[in-house]
């Protein structure tokens, strides 16, 4: 199910209840409380609509929208993404929280959200947290938790944390490496 589907139900369901004019009480005034609620949306509405609201809202949350399937294919995506979506400095403040108290798998005595140097993972990670802010509402430790999901999603068998410095650069990210240092000239 996507989103827009859940939408749609929940839109069916409250075309059936009565109008949104039957909140007004007969002095004109509108109507606050549950009294407002049986009004605009009958008890046997009520109930189909917080629950058609409730399955929207897990649908469409973090962990159901990014399934990650494809290294090469959404790595270039992620990295698009990082290119592409500007935060705000809001927005920017939930990465920095979020990416600073994690370790670069690369470079583990630097943060991921510095990284020691925009490689192709650090972009990765930048680009799937730009995301998951922007365009998901994703809060700090939703990011936290699928940026360590993707790192574990590349790299199974882990990262030493010293891979700048042994040169791991070229490397891809499965064998402890950072996939290369530009875009366009990604190691797989």
């Amino acid at each position: 199910m996507n989103c827009g589907t859940a939408s749609l139900s929940v839109s069916s369901l409250v075309e059936e209840a009565p109008s949104v004019d039957s909140h007004r009480g007969e002095d004109g005034r509108f109507r606050t409380g549950s009294k407002c609620r049986r009004e605009i949306v009958p008890h046997r509405y009520f109930f189909a609509v917080v629950l058609a609201l409730t399955f929207a809202a897990s649908s469409c949350s973090i962990g159901h929208a990014l399934e990650f399937e494809n290294v090469e294919k959404q790595t270039r995506q992620f990295i698009e993404w990082e290119r592409t979506i500007k935060l705000t400095p809001a927005q920017e403040a939930i990465k920095k929280e979020a990416l600073g108290a994690m370790p670069a798998p690369c470079c583990s005595n630097n943060s991921a959200y510095t990284c020691c140097c925009p490689c192709n993972l650090s972009r990765s990670m930048w680009g799937l947290s730009n995301y998951m802010i922007a365009k998901q509402n994703a809060g700090v430790r939703a990011v936290q938790a699928k940026v360590a999901e993707w790192v574990a999603f590349v790299a199974p068998n882990g990262y030493s944390g010293d891979t700048c410095y042994t040169g791991g650069c070229r490397r891809p990210f499965h064998r402890n490496g950072c996939g290369g240092m530009k875009p366009d000239q990604l190691v797989f």
